[in-house]
């Protein structure tokens, strides 16, 4: 079955700093079986060639792409403000640094056309070739809670919480939240979660196709590989919005703490990473203000882990050998605390 012609499909960007990859995801889009398509660019006050870049190509297909230019707000408030330009049917946020199959835009429509759904869901691939496919079925639809779907975001690892691997009907947007989302511009961490819940939660039907659609590439310099001072504060931000969601989709609320877990382990990892060559003192100031804080306090107590403690373990051995490197550090140091030997 072939897409309807008249239906556009709106791909939103934000562009910031991205010039080396920005030029690949352009022609990603350019090369598109279907033409059904309008891709609003949005240049977040980029400091090196991405708005030119960016400004070349609008020039070059001014009725395909539009360039917009703002001062530097960050990626949640960037693609707040694509919302403004679109004119299709369907909406889609992706990330500048990454590219879509040549067939993601005539699939994506085909299923829009085929099961007349809210939201149309799919997998990606990552530039190591790890292929993403948290549902078994080839082609699966979701209709009134959609709960599978939910409590899988809300209390698995986090991998599809992603924004491109959704696209949505313009009318499930929440184009009355602009507020909102300015209280909380500061949060750095998590941006794709906090967009995605309240637009599942407008969302009555859903359709999953068990295919790689996009092409993720993982930025190294990016704020989840990296520990900042706000990391923590970010994690226990992420937890609360969680768990408010689980409350009022009927998802126990302990079961949300499974991710806010691993984002801890993570962030005490990037701690170590970055500051156990230069600082000891520093680590411990900062342990000790995450140990003190309610919500992990919280998180560690919940006994919301499906595997046995053996197997947990085992696991994090074999697939996380570095954070059980640090959790072993961790523990020592909780050791020696306790029979007060000082480590300096």
């Amino acid at each position: 079955m072939e897409p309807s012609k008249d239906k556009i499909l709106s791909i939103i960007a934000a562009v910031y700093n991205d010039e080396l990859y920005v030029q690949e995801f352009l022609e990603s889009i350019l090369q598109q079986s279907s033409v059904n398509w309008e891709l609003i660019l949005i240049d977040d006050g980029s400091t090196d060639n991405s708005g030119v870049i960016a400004d070349e190509y609008g020039a070059r297909f001014p009725q395909k792409i539009h360039v917009f230019h703002f001062e530097n707000q960050g990626s949640l408030l960037a693609r707040r403000m694509g919302i403004n330009y679109i004119s299709g049917e369907y909406v889609y946020f992706v990330d500048a640094d990454d590219k879509l199959i040549p067939s993601a835009v005539e699939e994506i429509l085909r299923a829009f056309d085929t099961y007349d759904t809210d939201a149309v869901c799919f997998t990606l691939e990552t530039v190591q070739g790890k292929v993403q496919m948290p549902f078994r079925s080839n082609c699966a639809m979701y209709e009134a809670e959609m709960y599978p779907i939910k409590k899988y975001i809300l209390t698995e690892n986090g991998n599809y919480n992603s924004l491109c691997t959704k696209v949505w009907k313009k009318k499930i947007l929440d184009k009355d939240a602009d507020e909102y989302y300015k209280e909380i511009k500061e949060q750095k961490m998590g941006t794709d979660l906090v967009q995605l819940l309240p637009l599942l939660a407008r969302c009555n039907s859903l359709v999953y196709i068990n295919r790689a659609l996009y092409w993720y590439r993982v930025n190294p310099i990016g704020i989840t590989w990296n520990f900042k001072e706000a990391h923590f504060e970010y994690i226990r931000f992420l937890g609360q919005y969680r768990k408010k969601y689980a409350k009022s989709w009927g998802i126990p609320e302990e079961e949300t703490f499974v991710i806010g877990k691993w984002e801890i382990f993570a962030c005490v990892k990037h701690l170590y990473v970055k500051c156990y060559m230069r600082n000891y003192s520093y680590i411990c100031e900062k342990l000790k203000k995450i140990e003190n804080d309610v919500y992990f306090q919280d998180t560690m107590k919940a006994k919301c882990m499906k595997k046995t403690a053996v197997a947990y373990v085992l696991d994090i051995l074999l697939q996380h050998r570095f954070n059980a490197l640090v959790f072993l550090c961790l523990y020592l140091y909780r050791i020696l605390k306790g029979n007060n030997v000082v480590v300096r």
